[in-house]
């Protein structure tokens, strides 16, 4: 993943999490923050 995108999307999950107000929205922003700041590659599923 390019560098920048990552940065982005990971600033983008982090003002999600400060926002959201708690239950599940807060169980996948630290989830994906994990995700992203490990450089770990997950499948994603894409549906049409």
């Amino acid at each position: 993943m390019d560098k920048k995108l990552h940065e982005y999307l990971l600033k983008q999950v982090i003002k999600l999490e400060i926002q959201s107000s708690g239950g599940w929205i807060k169980q996948i922003t630290s989830s994906a923050i994990k995700i992203f700041e490990s450089g770990q590659k997950v499948p994603v599923k894409v549906y049409p």
